[in-house]
């Protein structure tokens, strides 16, 4: 369903939640609005995004790899939908409080993705869908390979006796209608 468009009664739900979603919307004050709208008076909204790059280097050591190898990434538009829209200092609680909701509190949750080894993390990347990994399969297999180099560089300050432990840190947030 376009949570932009909720096709549900206004004051239909106790509780809302959105894993990873409102920061993909082109018009996340419409999406967090109308999930007040279905709330009940009182309804609480939880609801995560990422926070910003430097604070997740899980996400972002395949991209430092690929700059290395000639194909930098796009740079990060805070300001379109996108994994880092909604990760500015008080961006996200300023749209909570904006659409009107009160008691709102956000806060970094850091996480660890943890990695055996580095065979571990560079199948977990062959395997992630998405355009890195089409980039990465159209890759010739010495560019492939200089990648593959590039990435043991990048994720070397991440690990100890051969693990990778890499930081991911979603925003958590809860709003009260």
């Amino acid at each position: 369903m376009d949570l932009e468009d909720i096709d549900y009664a206004d004051e239909s739900f106790d509780a809302a939640t959105c894993r990873f979603g409102v920061m993909f919307c082109p018009q996340p004050e419409k999406a967090v609005a109308e999930v007040r709208r279905v709330l009940k008076p009182g309804g609480r909204f939880v609801l995560s995004v990422w926070d910003e790059p430097g604070e997740s280097p899980g996400q972002t050591v395949l991209g430092e790899a690929m700059r290395r190898v000639g194909r930098p990434p796009a740079p990060v538009d805070f300001d379109a939908p996108g994994v880092y829209q909604l990760a500015p200092p008080g961006k996200l609680q300023r749209l909570l409080e904006d659409a009107g909701y009160s008691s709102v509190r956000v806060e970094p949750l850091p996480q660890e993705a943890v990695y055996e080894s580095f065979e571990a993390l560079w199948g977990r990347i062959l395997a992630r869908p998405g355009g890195q990994r089409a980039e990465i399969e159209a890759m010739s297999a010495e560019e492939a390979e200089r990648l593959r180099d590039a990435l043991a560089e990048v994720a070397q300050p991440y690990t100890s006796d051969g693990v990778i432990r890499l930081r991911l840190t979603p925003l958590c947030a809860v709003a009260t209608k």
